[in-house]
């Protein structure tokens, strides 16, 4: 039971996509999203240097993701086990001689959790 989703803005009959998302109705969470960030709205950025940490659900409910723990969820996303996992799929890390999965914490190819938009 996947659903695309488009977030947007109706501005003079016309839609403006800004997020693309697909949910998973059976486990009531986003396989993954897309998103555009227009460039006057660059100024509005989140600029604080902490992340809060990934959930899966709140403290006293297990809605979401209950075949699974937040834990496990951080070690599922891990940049090492994306990489892994890319290995173990194709065979390599590689496109066009560049990591498909970056590892170092200064890198920025790789999938993040629940990210509905940049900051």
């Amino acid at each position: 039971d996947l659903w695309l989703v488009q977030i947007g803005w109706d501005i003079d009959g016309s839609f403006i996509e800004q997020i693309r998302l697909c949910h998973d109705e059976k486990v009531f969470g986003t396989l993954w999203t897309n998103h555009t960030v227009y460039g006057p709205s660059i100024n509005f950025r989140d600029t604080e240097s902490g992340r809060p940490g990934f959930r899966i659900d709140n403290t006293y409910m297990k809605r979401f993701y209950k075949w699974t723990t937040s834990t496990n969820m951080n070690d599922y996303y891990s940049r090492n086990n994306q990489e892994d996992i890319a290995i173990s799929l194709y065979g390599h890390n590689k496109v066009n001689g560049n990591p498909m999965i970056e590892t170092h914490p200064s890198d920025t190819n790789y999938f993040a959790k629940g990210h509905l938009s940049p900051d």
